[in-house]
């Protein structure tokens, strides 16, 4: 498996400390948040970790410069998809659902109710064209990556464990924005369950498992680039 992760957009207008670390009440905005979501290749398959967003709008609106990732993307992708996970409910992880028709997609229940509320023609549309997997809780795929909803950052929040060779990694979603979270062991900011949002940061240390959030600049930094704004994990 290949594993690589897409820088698309910089800067967020409510990325301080306090929606980041929990209890910490600075409202001055904390450096290195990005948008990032996750590629892997499996021989032919293309699986999605996420999809990103590209409205002009919303990005003016939230004060987010997007990058010119277009062709970055074709190249790794293809401009297909046979798997996508949705982690959550959120504009910048589902937006770009719409660009891959006839994907299987994984994603929690009350994500789904969410997303349906929120982009009523895209998710009717997407129900002719895809094979939607509602999880209510684990949903395992391929005997390599295994959906868990975690129900911290949202009540849909869900996260994706898998292992290559010795190391074991998740694809975190936003139960927490930063790897730090994990390293101090701080809950997530801006949380439905603070209770379950902090069992799974505690469990993640525990078990030495690779996170890989949805917002760390740190991650494109600690892996090789492919491109401009690709990096490889795996």
């Amino acid at each position: 498996m290949e594993l690589y992760a897409v820088h698309y957009a910089n800067e967020f207008r409510y990325a301080d400390y306090h929606t980041i670390y929990y209890n910490d009440e600075r409202t001055v905005l904390v450096p290195g948040f990005v948008f990032l979501y996750y590629v892997a290749k499996i021989g032919e398959q293309v699986v999605l970790f996420d999809t990103g967003f590209r409205n002009e709008k919303t990005a003016k609106e939230f004060g987010t410069h997007l990058l010119d990732v277009k062709e970055e993307v074709l190249a790794l992708t293809g401009g297909k998809a046979d798997i996508i996970f949705i982690t959550h409910e959120h504009f910048d992880h589902v937006e770009n659902l719409e660009l891959y028709k006839g994907a299987d997609i994984i994603i929690a229940k009350d994500a789904w109710e969410e997303v349906q509320k929120a982009y009523p023609k895209i998710t009717s549309l997407l129900m002719l064209t895809s094979n939607i997997q509602i999880v209510e809780d684990v949903f395992e795929v391929k005997g390599l990556f295994r959906f868990k909803v975690i129900g911290g950052h949202t009540k849909g929040s869900s996260v994706i464990y898998f292992n290559e060779g010795e190391e074991k990694f998740v694809i975190s979603g936003d139960e927490t924005y930063f790897l730090d979270n994990f390293e101090r062991q701080i809950p997530n900011g801006n949380v439905y369950s603070l209770e379950k949002n902090l069992e799974f940061i505690k469990q993640v240390y525990n078990e030495g498992i690779t996170p890989l959030p949805s917002h760390d600049a740190s991650v494109i930094e600690k892996y090789p680039r492919i491109s401009e704004h690709i990096v490889r994990i795996i």
